[in-house]
């Protein structure tokens, strides 16, 4: 009896030992595929946090260039050696700035460049401005701020610092320009935005009006 069993014990074994073979393949297969579906996950992972990352970081960046830029083109426009007609003083810009009335008391100045490019400047005593530039503005119209498309922009500084200065650009902010009188000797009309500074707080220009030469 001993014999028979240690035959059969055998046989069974053997029998078997390539199903035991295979669910030990079966599991080591899991086990890998496990361990690549974690790395993936982790990849992933890493991609997604670059990624946010580097779009504030490009969002931060595009938002200074555009300050600055949006400085250069006002500083150029008060200059003749622009080929811009820079106006004689005659005009007047009137808004309200977060519900607070506000007009440029000081000076406003108006600039048409060719080919359409059309800047409006008003300004105080105080450090505060307000100015908006458009691009192929030829005739009355509606000439909208913001979006990734859109080159035109208006600015708001309320004082001197670097956080002082908001920006309605490509990036952040919108707005519109209505321009109800266009001739070559000057423009006028209405205006709003929502503009941003570099920390992203907004400011809220209503109820703006115009009316300058060129």
């Amino acid at each position: 009896m001993g014999a028979l069993s240690g035959v059969m014990f055998a046989l069974y074994f053997s029998s078997n030992a390539g199903t035991v073979d295979q669910v030990k393949k079966m599991s080591a297969r899991n086990a890998t595929a496990q361990n690549r579906a974690l790395r993936e996950y982790r990849v992933v992972a890493l991609g997604l946090k670059y990624l946010t990352q580097s779009t504030m970081k490009t969002k931060m960046f595009m938002l200074a260039t555009l300050f600055l830029t949006g400085f250069l083109l006002t500083s150029c426009s008060k200059s003749d050696d622009d080929g811009g007609t820079p106006s004689s003083g005659n005009g007047s810009v009137s808004l309200k700035i977060n519900g607070e009335s506000w007009s440029a008391s000081l000076a406003t100045q108006a600039v048409i460049s060719d080919p359409g490019l059309v800047t409006l400047t008003g300004s105080d005593s105080e450090a505060h401005q307000v100015s908006f530039t458009l691009l192929n503005a030829h005739a009355p119209g509606t000439y909208v701020i913001g979006g990734l498309t859109n080159s035109n922009q208006a600015r708001w500084t309320a004082g001197l610092s670097a956080d002082d200065t908001y920006l309605a650009s490509m990036v952040l902010g919108s707005g519109e320009v209505v321009i109800t009188e266009f001739s070559e000797s000057g423009f006028k009309g209405t205006f709003n935005f929502e503009a941003y500074n570099t920390s992203q707080e907004k400011v809220s220009v209503t109820d703006g009006s115009f009316e300058a030469n060129f």
